[in-house]
């Protein structure tokens, strides 16, 4: 989760390039992306890529391009999304394995919301949001 949180602090500016405008992370957060590479153990350089790049696969020619300050800006918050997802379903699986939801038992985890109690057979991260 502190990966995430650091993953979210990342700031981009835009640069001009002459395929127009672009992202580059900013300068004075550059030890933000180094740190969270540090906690999620991944390299660096391969992050700051897949962040400011997409690769396009056309007729087996790759093309690279430079992501705009918005869209990076999207990959972030969308990776970051992805991650929280797969944490809480993880999360719910160790508690569902634990508590084994299939045999009868007195134990077992519901959530309660702003309409009233619902006990669903699959949580998802969006009844966590509510």
């Amino acid at each position: 989760v502190a990966g995430i949180l650091f993953f979210q602090n990342l700031e981009f500016v835009e640069t001009e390039e002459n395929t127009g405008k672009v992202a580059a992370i900013d300068p004075s957060h550059q030890q933000v992306l180094t740190r969270t590479c540090e906690m999620w153990q991944i390299p660096q350089e391969d992050c700051q890529r897949e962040l400011l790049t997409v690769t396009m696969d056309a007729r087996g020619e790759k093309t690279v391009k430079l992501l705009s300050k918005a869209q990076t800006i999207d990959t972030r918050d969308s990776v970051s999304k992805s991650l929280y997802d797969w944490l809480f379903e993880w999360i719910v699986g160790q508690i569902n394995a634990t508590t084994d939801a299939t045999s009868r038992t007195s134990k077992w985890v519901g959530l309660l919301d702003i309409f009233g109690f619902e006990d669903f057979e699959y949580n998802s991260f969006e009844q966590l949001c509510i």
